[in-house]
């Protein structure tokens, strides 16, 4: 792999077989276009990075000035013909709660009382002084009304 994608960055969501074949019949098409390539890359592949990757090597763009462009078919065959050395994308496993059936429900907020405990959270963050910077106190000295509690009920979701 030389000058190639690190495979180990990469997570196949297809069974590599399947990958192979499929990079086969595209680059065995007449007229190969980079938009079908791209596409069989973004299906087959848990992201888009194998897709991004191939497209910045085929163009001579990745890092670094010392890179020369390759053929996008050479590199999508390389991929092909090492398709079952990439690492396959599975579901995370559940936590260990929930793997040893121990999953205690969470209480059912509505939207209310939703509200409401956020704006009783950020009432707290903001009487600890967790606020000052972004909404500071008024001036015990100065004569200026708290103007600033009026405004706070009219916000919208508090």
């Amino acid at each position: 792999m030389n000058g190639m994608l690190d495979l180990t960055d990469y997570e196949l969501a297809w069974p590599p077989e399947l990958f192979a074949a499929e990079a086969t019949r595209v680059l065995g098409r007449p007229g190969l276009g980079q938009q079908a390539i791209d596409l069989l890359l973004r299906e087959a592949f848990r992201d888009d990075n194998a897709a991004e990757d191939v497209s910045s090597l085929a163009s001579g763009s990745g890092f670094g000035s010392d890179r020369t462009s390759r053929s996008l078919s050479d590199i999508v065959t390389e991929l092909a013909g090492n398709a079952r050395h990439i690492r396959r994308s599975s579901a995370p496993r559940p936590y260990w709660p929930q793997r040893h059936g121990q999953e205690v429900p969470g209480t059912y907020l509505d939207a209310r009382r939703a509200r409401r405990g956020f704006a009783d959270l950020i009432q707290e963050l903001e009487s600890r002084g967790y606020l000052d910077q972004v909404f500071p106190r008024p001036c015990v000295d100065g004569d200026e009304p708290e103007a600033d509690c009026a405004c706070r009920e009219s916000r919208p979701g508090l």
